[in-house]
């Protein structure tokens, strides 16, 4: 797209139909042009020009695929987009100043009621909202963009400078995390709340300190993203998706709502709550209660040597009629059901234990490595060997 005028109002009467933000409009001869929607004092004018000049200085301006966001020391955020003509570099296109949230840090009361009068909230959904609409109208092309998170530089002291995918950790603890992760997204899809609650408080888990002057956003984005996991761990039970729906929208207003930090960890731990119980909802699943009784049966038992038989004689039913009902309902013989219990806590092992694959074999229900093996690798198209290599 062209830095032209035409384009230019097309976008800013767009997004000022939805949003009071001004624009700030940078030629790639480093002219700029203000589309203002709100008044603005000269020091906030001037901190913006040194905004344009760090990030310049940083090569920021030109990340094709790359949306940043700046936030000021008065915590004052914009969103910078960078603009292309095919490969030609035309400038950017910079949203703000504006708010997640009313300031309550580093500057004077009086500086604060005076923001507050001026400065829209622009909350993180709707940060997300913009970003589409922008990248939409630019019809840029790029379908995965990153997002880069920059912080202004302080005296004598280099940027804090976050990328979205370096949590300012070391390559151990990441690989920590998310192993703890994956552990907590598979109790939460079998429904397991008892473990998933274990898991929770570790500290690995949700000490990220992407923005440390900003732990409401830090947590609020934790939470929406896990919000996001969750539900998508959760999706292949068979759930109905107005059921899905429901809790994730539910969540994410209430995220949003929620400005102070001990109530949004305990909305946390509410999402892993409410995701478990949908799992262990019949209602939702649309199972029967002779269906739902087998398919616990099978999760509790799956250790052992349990067939269609023994589940039969559990439940007083005729196996030949347990077998019809739970292939109608689930899609899947119940054989096939053991096999994807099984196979499913054998992947979460092969990830992160060192077991030997026989001894997890052995562990999930297996006595035959080989049978195992061939299990696995229908399923997953991967023997265990390889996923555990590449994963």
């Amino acid at each position: 797209m062209k830095l032209l005028q035409e384009n230019i109002g097309y976008i800013y009467d767009t997004i000022s139909s939805i949003f009071s933000l001004n624009f700030i409009i940078k030629y790639n001869d480093n002219s700029i042009v203000r589309l203002n929607e709100l008044e603005l004092s000269n020091e906030i004018k001037d901190d913006e020009i040194k905004m344009i000049n760090e990030l310049n200085d940083k090569n920021l301006l030109k990340n094709r695929d790359t949306i940043c966001y700046y936030e000021s020391k008065k915590k004052l955020k914009y969103m910078v987009f960078s603009v292309y003509d095919k490969d030609v570099y035309e400038g950017n296109i910079i949203l703000g100043p504006y708010l997640n949230y009313p300031l309550q840090l580093n500057i004077t009361l009086e500086e604060g009621k005076q923001l507050d009068k001026v400065i829209p909230i622009i909350k993180i959904l709707q940060e997300k909202s913009i970003e589409n609409i922008i990248n939409s109208m630019m019809d840029s092309g790029i379908k995965d963009t990153s997002v880069i998170f920059v912080h202004e530089e302080k005296k004598d002291k280099d940027a804090e400078f976050y990328h979205i995918k370096d949590f300012n950790m070391s390559i151990v603890n990441i690989r920590e995390r998310y192993k703890i992760e994956n552990e907590l997204l598979h109790y939460v899809s079998s429904g397991d709340k008892e473990n998933a609650f274990k898991v929770t408080g570790h500290k690995n888990l949700t000490d990220i300190n992407r923005f440390p002057d900003n732990p409401i956003r830090n947590i609020k984005n934790f939470a929406i993203t896990m919000n996001t996991l969750l539900r998508k761990a959760v999706q292949e039970n068979n759930i109905e998706p107005y059921f899905l729906d429901s809790i994730s929208e539910h969540f994410a207003k209430k995220i949003e709502r929620e400005n102070n930090i001990d109530l949004l960890s305990g909305i946390f731990k509410e999402m892993i709550s409410e995701y478990c119980n949908l799992v262990n909802d019949d209602i939702a699943k649309g199972y029967s209660k002779l269906v739902s009784n087998a398919i616990n049966y099978i999760k509790l038992n799956f250790k052992y040597e349990i067939r269609l038989s023994s589940i039969a004689k559990e439940l007083f039913v005729h196996p030949t009629y347990l077998a019809k009902k739970f292939k109608e309902e689930t899609r899947k013989t119940v054989s096939e059901y053991i096999n994807e219990v099984r196979v499913k806590e054998a992947k979460i092992m092969l990830k992160n234990t060192e077991f030997k694959v026989e001894d997890i074999a052995y562990y999930v229900g297996y006595n035959d490595k080989k049978y195992f093996s061939k299990t696995f690798k229908k399923i997953y198209n991967q023997s265990p060997s390889d996923y555990r290599k590449y994963n």
